[in-house]
């Protein structure tokens, strides 16, 4: 009993510690509002609702979520269902709490907090936890309608998660310039800041491209924390890079292997490649449909790496999700992978998931049709953009 009550001590001591330390980090930081995300795109929807308060920090979820059903602008009233959320976090303040879900054919959703907010030049640098105790780095894009824009929030793959998608101000909690914000519309708010146009499009411009969002992460943590808002300059930039525009390479591609084939997937332009059909087409069963994205990167020396998301939903049976990386090399009009890692299986992330030989027993060899599509076991992608 003793060792119980110690331990319960010794963890509402660390909470504390925790909580005074996010806040003290971001109280220079004038960022609060309620922000809500249900964009559609292709055959997927993605949907977040978000809370941060840089200022005095936000309860956790199962503090202001009881029932079943809330009132939103733009997500489903039960999409913070009061039995449904984690009790992870429960009790705790932090700087920012959210939910992330993504639909395809059925949905995977990951809850998760955000402390250590730094303000580089108007963009927000912060760290985020989800509830499984997965860890990382994120870039908050204020933008000019009171809108954010994040990249590398959640350990989702940038083919089915948040980054690049607007998240829409339906709040403001930030303090009136009379103090009193029960009744003055948003635009009445205390003024907030704006961000450094150039340094948003070249940070938006890397984050567009396969395996950006670290490289953009270092090059903002090489530059000084804003004493105060104020020191943010004018104007934001928009959240969507010029199509003429590249990402510099960050690995340089040998003469040896420049051949069409390769250069057609590794083509750095950020391109997402997409596919549909019937489980029947693919002669997997008679009723029900997959569905898949995929990017590709390249991996050095020759080496193509493809990401890939696919759900499957068998008739009138539950779907299934999976995550994939695969890697190859070009061969002639194909890619042989020899390499496969499974980093979700049936909707469950693995964290230690580690590249295995790919089995002959399954498809492991794409085929380019044309420059704008290719053939993975009868499965059709095309290029979206």
């Amino acid at each position: 009993m003793k060792i119980t009550t110690l331990n319960s001590a010794f963890r509402t001591l660390c909470i504390a510690v925790m909580t005074v330390t996010a806040t003290g980090a971001s109280a220079s930081i004038p960022l609060a509002g309620i922000y809500e995300m249900n964009d559609k795109e292709d055959m997927s929807k993605h949907q977040m609702y978000l809370e941060l308060d840089f200022i005095n920090s936000r309860p956790d979820f199962t503090q202001t979520f009881t029932t079943k059903r809330s009132e939103f602008k733009l997500l489903p009233s039960d999409f913070m269902r009061a039995k449904k959320l984690s009790r992870e976090f429960k009790g705790t303040t932090a700087p920012g709490f959210g939910k992330y879900r993504h639909h395809m054919l059925f949905s995977s959703s990951e809850e998760f907090r955000i402390t250590n907010p730094r303000l580089k030049k108007g963009i927000i640098l912060v760290e985020w936890e989800n509830t499984l105790g997965k860890k990382g780095e994120a870039i908050i894009i204020p933008q000019p309608d009171g809108s954010l824009v994040t990249y590398g929030l959640t350990t989702f793959d940038r083919l089915i998660g948040p980054d690049g998608h607007k998240l829409t101000l339906v709040k403001s909690l930030l303090p009136d310039k009379d103090n009193d914000n029960s009744d003055k519309p948003d635009k009445e708010k205390t003024e907030t800041f704006t961000a450094d146009g150039g340094l948003v499009q070249e940070i938006i411009t890397i984050c567009t491209y396969p395996g950006g969002v670290p490289d953009a992460i270092k090059r903002l943590r090489e530059l000084p924390d804003d004493d105060t808002p104020a020191t943010a300059q004018k104007p934001v930039a928009t959240a969507k890079p010029q199509a003429s525009e590249k990402r510099p390479a960050t690995t340089t591609i040998p003469e040896d292997k420049k051949d069409d084939t390769f250069n057609t997937f590794v083509s750095n332009d950020g391109s997402i490649w997409r596919a549909n059909s019937t489980l029947a087409k693919l002669g997997l069963g008679k009723t029900g449909v997959m569905v898949a994205s995929a990017t590709f990167t390249d991996g050095g020396n020759g080496t193509v790496i493809m990401n890939m998301a696919q759900d499957i939903a068998p008739g009138n049976c539950k779907g299934y999700h999976f995550e994939y990386i695969y890697s190859g090399k070009v061969v002639g009009k194909t890619v042989v992978f020899d390499k496969i890692t499974v980093t979700v299986r049936n909707g469950v992330r693995d964290p230690d998931a580690r590249p295995k030989p790919a089995p002959k027993n399954e498809p492991n060899v794409i085929t380019l049709l044309s420059p704008t599509t290719f053939d993975f076991s009868g499965l059709k992608f095309t290029k979206m953009k």
